[in-house]
C-alpha cells in the first residue's frame, strides 16, 4: 500500500509553469450563474533550486498561498497580489527534526502545519521545529479490518481532513487495492470515515462504506475525492455521476454527471496484482472524476471531470496522460450541490491537479507541456470566473 501510494503521488505531481496563450472556452449555461475563463492571471517566480514538482497547494489567507516541492522538501509561500515569495520553510530529512516524506499538507494557523504521507502526520511549526508526530502504524483498530486511513490532500486528488484537539478525521481505503486476493463483500465493507483517537491511540469508524450503487457492476477506480462544505459536513465525489453528502450515518446522493461521459465506469478485471501497469490504464485510461472543491467565498462546489482519452496510448504515453489528461472539465455546482454549468477547457493549455482557492476566484494552473509558452522559472495562473 505505501509503495503504491508513493507512486501515484510522484506520478500526479505537477510540473508547474507557465502560459499566457488562450483559446476560446467552449461554455454551456444552465442557470443564472456559469463558468468562464478570466483575463486575470497570477506569476510565481520561482527560486533557482525549485525542481518543478508539487503535490498540494493551498491559499491559507491574508492573501497568501503556500505550497509543498515535494523534491526539496520546501514550503514556499507567495503574496498573490505582487506574486512575491513571502517565505520559504525547509522540511529537514535527518536529525531530530527530520520529517518522513510529505506527500502533501495542511496549514492549520499560523505556527502549526500538518505535514501528510501514507502512514504519518507530522506537525512543524513556521520554522520547521517538530512539533508532534502521528504514526497509526502501532494504533489499535476497533473498525473494519480491510479498511486502511487515506490521508492526501493533494491538488490532484483533494481531500480535506478535520483536525480537532483530540484527534484527525481522515479517509479509508481498501486494504488491498491491486485487488489480489479481496472478494466484492471485502470492498463493501470499507469504511470511509475514520478517526486518529491521539488520546486512546486507536483509529475508530462510523458505519458509512461506499454508497450502494457503487459495486453495483463490480469493482471501479476506487479513488475520491472529499471536501468540508458550508455546514461542516462532508462532501464526496466517488467514481459516480452523483455526489455524496454524508449525514446521520446516511448518504444523499446529487446528480453530477459530466456532459463528456456518456457511458458506464469501467469495471476491474483481474491480473492486477501481477502487471500494476494494466492498473494505471484501468484508473487513467478512462473516464473518470477527480477532486470535488468547496469555494467558501462564492459559496459554490468544483467537480473535476477527465474523460477517457482517444486514440491508442502506449506505455511510454500513459505517464504523461496520468500527469497532463487530454481533456478536462470543470462542473460548478451551486449551495445545494445543484449542476448549474459546465467549463471544458482548451486541449494542451491547462492541468486541473495544480489549482488553489482565493477571495478572488479558482485560479488553476498554465503546465501542459504543449504549451510552447511554458517557462521553467514561473507559474502561472488562470482565473475562472464564476459569473453571477
Amino acid at each position: 500500500m505505501k509503495n503504491f501510494f508513493l507512486i501515484v503521488l510522484l506520478t500526479i505531481a505537477i510540473c508547474s509553469c507557465g502560459s499566457q496563450k488562450e483559446e476560446k472556452a467552449q461554455v454551456e449555461k444552465k442557470g443564472a450563474r456559469g463558468l468562464s475563463i478570466s483575463n486575470d492571471s497570477i506569476t510565481f517566480q520561482l527560486p533557482t533550486d525549485f525542481s518543478g514538482y508539487t503535490t498540494s497547494m493551498h491559499y491559507i489567507g491574508n492573501e497568501k498561498v503556500m505550497l509543498l516541492n515535494t523534491e526539496v522538501f520546501k514550503l514556499l509561500t507567495y503574496n498573490i497580489g505582487n506574486g512575491e515569495l513571502v517565505n520559504e520553510i525547509e522540511i529537514a530529512q535527518e536529525g531530530p527534526n527530520s520529517v518522513p516524506a510529505p506527500q502533501s499538507f495542511k496549514f492549520l494557523e499560523e505556527d502549526s502545519i500538518a505535514l501528510m504521507n501514507d502512514n504519518t502526520i507530522t506537525f512543524i511549526n513556521k520554522t520547521g521545529e517538530v512539533l508532534h508526530k502521528i504514526n497509526w502504524i502501532d494504533f489499535g483498530f476497533d473498525g473494519a479490518v480491510f479498511t486502511s486511513p487515506f490521508v492526501f490532500n493533494t491538488s490532484a486528488d483533494r481531500f480535506e481532513m478535520k483536525f480537532e484537539e483530540d484527534g484527525v478525521e481522515v479517509g479509508g481505503i481498501p486494504n488491498d487495492i491491486f485487488m489480489r486476493e479481496a472478494n466484492i463483500e471485502d470492498y463493501k465493507s470499507t469504511l470511509v470515515n475514520l478517526k486518529i483517537d491521539l488520546g486512546e491511540q486507536k483509529m475508530h469508524a462510523d458505519s458509512l462504506t461506499y454508497p450502494t450503487p457503487f459495486f453495483k457492476d463490480g469493482v471501479r477506480n476506487l479513488f475520491y475525492s472529499r471536501t468540508i462544505g458550508a455546514d461542516g459536513k462532508y462532501v464526496y465525489s466517488f467514481q459516480d455521476h452523483a455526489i455524496y453528502k454524508e449525514g446521520n450515518g446516511e448518504w444523499t446522493a446529487y446528480p453530477a454527471k459530466s456532459e463528456a461521459f456518456n457511458s458506464g465506469f469501467e469495471i476491474a478485471k483481474e491480473g492486477y496484482a501481477e502487471d500494476p501497469g494494466k492498473f494505471f490504464e484501468f484508473i487513467y485510461l478512462n473516464d473518470r472524476y477527480g477532486s470535488i472543491v468547496y469555494d467558501e467565498f462564492r459559496n459554490v462546489y468544483y467537480r473535476f471531470a477527465f474523460p477517457k482519452p482517444q486514440g491508442e496510448i502506449s506505455q511510454d504515453q500513459l505517464f504523461s496522460i496520468m500527469m497532463y489528461p487530454q481533456e478536462q472539465h470543470i462542473i460548478l455546482l451551486d449551495s445545494s450541490l445543484t449542476k448549474i454549468d459546465e467549463l471544458r477547457l482548451p486541449l494542451n493549455q491547462y492541468v486541473l491537479t495544480n489549482y488553489f482557492v482565493s477571495p478572488e476566484g479558482l485560479y488553476i494552473s498554465s503546465t501542459n507541456p504543449e504549451n510552447p509558452t511554458i517557462r521553467e522559472d514561473e507559474l502561472v495562473f488562470r482565473k475562472i470566473a464564476v459569473e453571477k
